[in-house]
């Protein structure tokens, strides 16, 4: 997919409100990846946010470390371009959906 393609898909996700639809179902999910009690709202929760983000291309793995579960994606669109590191978190999820998303995101008004 080329840049103006991949910004196109981008600004309809946003403006249909299938990313913030997929987002409240993600953020609803209390992962706490520190009690044990809540592994299985985690798995769902790891689940979700892998199909999100195998959607948009990427290589997905589910990892296990310190007793807990974590999500490893990356995709590789040119391996001769620059690597950019990202990291989220549910708490990032929670408070981007507590302040609606800024107008300038991908150039799309919320106007």
């Amino acid at each position: 997919m080329n840049r103006n393609a991949a910004i196109s898909r981008a600004r309809s996700h946003l403006a249909s409100g299938d990313f913030e639809a997929a987002l409240s179902r993600l953020v609803a999910i209390p992962p706490e990846s520190q009690n044990p009690e809540r592994k299985h709202q985690l798995a769902e929760y790891l689940g979700q946010a892998r199909c999100m983000l195998e959607d948009l291309g990427c290589d997905c793995q589910v990892l296990a470390a310190a007793g807990t579960q974590f999500l490893y994606a990356q995709r590789i669109e040119d391996p001769s371009l620059l690597t950019v590191l990202g990291y989220g978190t549910a708490t990032w999820f929670v408070a981007w959906m507590k302040l609606g998303p800024q107008e300038g995101l991908l150039g799309v008004s919320q106007n």
